[in-house]
């Protein structure tokens, strides 16, 4: 079985589409920052990528995880031709903090947040009237969780249509596990390159339409033909490569490929 893409939507701080996001890619564009959303001070990492939508001069502000992830999904419906009240169309959403930066800002009495804020469901209820939501949890893992579960709603006959999306703003609390975790912080991501060496904390949204094969009325940019998992708790901080192999080489199956192929 396959899925067709048929929307997609994302923002980052190199671009605001995905289009945009491509071009500056391939162009090698540098966009890493010294850190704004607080203070660096207590962190050995001094550069992110954040996406530059804070009132100028000011400080951080509640909820842009939240208000990007409305946007993306507003666009991916959009570009995949479909009415924009999805009360019918499950909503599964990825992310590694979720709102958490919006409780920090709470705690420090710089925001006004309510328990509802920290909920996606709230906004994409209230937006949308979205019905459906999902959160995942899987660290960087999540959305593609969501993408596995879209695909197994379809196959399932739930849905016909499913949106997924992911969103994440950069938190104290996610910066500083970042920042102990790793033996070495490296001043820029270089994840294509042979001397690569670990992660710094970026910021952005992105959101695709899957539907079951053939349903859709505008074009397809992709087709999902499988989907793996794998949650072997391996350690607490590193994957154990041969959960890797086997989640490949799963999909591989789903798919009925072969690795050379």
């Amino acid at each position: 079985m396959t899925w067709d893409i048929t929307g997609m939507a994302a923002v980052a701080n190199i671009g605001a589409s995905p289009g945009e996001i491509f071009a500056a890619l391939c162009a090698g564009q540098e966009s890493r920052e010294p850190l704004r959303a607080f203070a660096p001070d207590n962190y050995r990492a001094k550069y992110a990528y954040e996406i530059d939508d804070r009132p100028e001069g000011g400080g951080d502000i509640p909820r842009r995880a939240t208000r990007w992830l409305t946007t993306v999904v507003r666009q991916a419906v959009a570009d995949a031709g479909l009415d924009e009240h999805l009360s019918q169309v499950p909503v599964l959403v990825g992310t590694t903090m979720r709102e958490q930066r919006s409780l920090e800002l709470w705690w420090r009495d710089d925001a006004e947040v309510g328990l509802e804020d920290l909920h996606f469901g709230t906004a994409l209820k209230e937006t949308f009237g979205a019905s459906t939501t999902y959160t995942f949890a899987n660290a960087c893992s999540a959305t593609l969780y969501a993408l596995g579960m879209a695909t197994d709603m379809i196959e399932a006959g739930i849905a016909d249509t499913v949106v997924v999306a992911g969103t994440d703003a950069a938190t104290e609390s996610g910066f500083g596990t970042l920042d102990r975790v790793q033996n070495d912080i490296p001043d820029a991501l270089r994840p294509f390159d042979a001397t690569h060496m670990g992660m710094l904390m970026g910021e952005g949204a992105a959101a695709v339409v899957v539907q079951r094969a053939g349903t859709g009325n505008g074009r397809v940019h992709a087709r999902v033909r499988g989907v793996s998992m794998n949650c072997d708790a391996h350690h607490a901080t590193a994957p154990d490569p041969d959960g890797i192999t086997r989640a490949v080489l799963d999909a591989y199956r789903r798919a009925g490929v072969r690795a050379q192929d």
